[in-house]
């Protein structure tokens, strides 16, 4: 029940039912909001200052400390999305997100996607397979490969340093793969 404002003037009497009222009120306010010690939050919540859980200092805008091992959990409860963490630094965005079983080819997939380049970076299966560049990694290591001309660029797979190194690159169609080996000499097939 709401307080209904009734304007006093100064040197007005309180009545009792008016206190009584006020305090009625105040222990509703309080039950209304969040427990500080368990309990839930229904409908939205803002905040526009930094939040800290488990700590009174502020190293960010979201601060989670414990003795215990710190897990931050996001669950999606439909069968056909995502649950998805979301990071934006000034339009450079960047998602890891794990696709439920009903979303086709992401089922149950762990995903590392790109906005700017709208694809997905690394894709790793439940088998544990892990693809870059490909969502469909067939192999313990899967990379999609394309960058075949290694003379002119670092290839598909670089081991090594810009002096020393191994630089690998693999046609996806025509003919060829090429091989840079660390003496920097150009052996194609």
């Amino acid at each position: 029940m709401a307080i209904t404002q009734a304007n006093k003037n100064p040197g007005d009497l309180l009545r009792s039912s008016d206190w009584n009222e006020l305090l009625t009120e105040a222990k509703r306010l309080d039950d209304a909001k969040f427990d500080k010690t368990g309990g839930a939050i229904g409908g939205n919540l803002s905040i526009s200052g930094a939040l800290a859980i488990g700590a009174n200092q502020f190293s960010g805008s979201l601060n989670v400390s414990s003795n215990n091992p710190v897990q931050i959990r996001l669950q999606q409860t439909s069968n056909n999305d995502w649950s998805r963490l979301v990071m934006n630094a000034n339009g450079n965005e960047w998602h890891l997100a794990v696709g439920a079983p009903g979303t086709g080819v992401s089922s149950n997939a762990f995903h590392v996607y790109s906005l700017s380049s709208n694809r997905n970076i690394i894709f790793a299966t439940p088998s544990g397979n892990v693809g870059i560049g490909t969502t469909t990694p067939n192999a313990p290591l899967n990379i999609l490969g394309g960058n075949w001309d290694v003379g002119n660029s670092e290839g598909d797979l670089k081991i090594g340093n810009d002096t020393y190194r191994l630089k690998i690159g693999v046609a996806l169609a025509g003919g060829g793969a090429a091989l840079t080996p660390a003496t920097g000499s150009d052996s194609r097939s």
